[in-house]
């Protein structure tokens, strides 16, 4: 199961709306904890299967004007870290 749905916004971290961050983090971060609760207990029924998770090298860093994006992104990574079979 391969797992890259990934959005985000330009602009300085106020210039976003609670909204617009809660949006980013709803598909970039909460998607993926969806993913992982649908698929994660049938993989361990059949006792085998991969999650691969397309992250962004800004999981680990942050640039202006891109903090949403790479918050949620640090985010995934964590969460990521955390899903085992």
């Amino acid at each position: 199961m391969i797992h890259n749905a990934g959005i985000g916004v330009n602009g300085v971290a106020e210039g976003s709306t609670p909204e617009q961050l809660s949006y980013i983090m709803d598909v970039n971060l909460i998607g993926a904890h969806r993913l992982n609760r649908a698929i994660l207990p049938h993989l361990r029924t059949r006792k085998s299967g991969l999650l691969i998770y397309i992250s962004s090298g800004l999981g680990r860093t942050v640039l202006p004007y891109l903090s949403a994006y790479c918050a949620s992104k640090f985010a995934l990574e964590s969460l990521r870290g955390s899903a085992c079979l």
